[in-house]
């Protein structure tokens, strides 16, 4: 509710004030992994920065690989790799290498009559959960329990929370 009402949005922890900003910064940009889960749901990923260069740090994600994000040059040691269910496509073919991606096996599919939401798995236990869009009118989903997909993002759309 806050987030279609307010201006601005003060997040809380244990009496310290975490972040303020206007909630669409709050969700796009929270500043550390507290306000990143408060604030909506989030696919949290741990990671090591590994450098910078070019403008973009350099990450050890555990099953992604290297990958080069926007961040900030101070970041260093153990971080947060995350993205939002939304910005999550899922593909049956494989995925561009310009797109961050893991390959999995549906585990769950929730329907909620606009949207649903998919849990893929991957074999190290590792899962993603992606937001789709009910684009048709069917009672057959897109997709189903066992289903071998890929979940891709946007370099973009990933963030690094050092906190």
């Amino acid at each position: 509710e806050a987030l279609s009402m307010a201006d601005r949005i003060a997040v809380m922890d244990q009496g310290v004030v975490r972040q303020v900003a206007p909630p669409s910064d709050l969700y796009e940009f929270p500043n550390c992994r507290f306000v990143a889960d408060f604030i909506g749901k989030m696919n949290l990923f741990e990671g090591r920065a590994a450098g910078y260069d070019a403008g973009l740090l350099r990450v050890e994600v555990a099953g992604l690989g290297e990958l080069a994000l926007p961040g900030h040059p101070e970041v260093a040691g153990e971080v947060g790799i995350a993205v939002r269910p939304e910005k999550v496509r899922l593909r049956r073919e494989t995925p561009s290498p310009d797109s961050i991606s893991l390959h999995g096996r549906v585990s769950e599919v929730a329907y909620f009559g606009d949207a649903s939401v998919v849990y893929v798995r991957r074999d190290d236990g590792q899962s993603v959960t992606a937001h789709v869009l009910n684009q048709a009118r069917s009672t057959t989903p897109n997709v189903s329990v066992g289903d071998e997909l890929w979940c891709c993002w946007d370099p973009g759309d990933t963030l690094v929370l050092a906190e």
